[in-house]
């Protein structure tokens, strides 16, 4: 999942939440989206599957 804001940018992985890249943000706002992430993790990953249909079998 990509999160950009003027010239920041962050990727977090949602199956395990994670961050995998970031470019701006500062620590304390990448905790703040990390946790965003993880309590919207489900309509997250359920938002993705629906956009991009569910490879899982």
């Amino acid at each position: 999942m990509h999160i950009d804001r003027d010239d920041s940018t962050a990727k977090f992985w949602l199956e395990q939440v994670s961050l995998s890249s970031s470019i701006g943000f500062s620590s304390k706002e990448l905790r703040k989206l990390e946790v965003l992430v993880q309590e919207n993790q489900a309509k997250l990953l359920e938002a993705w599957d629906g956009y991009f249909g569910n490879s899982g079998g």
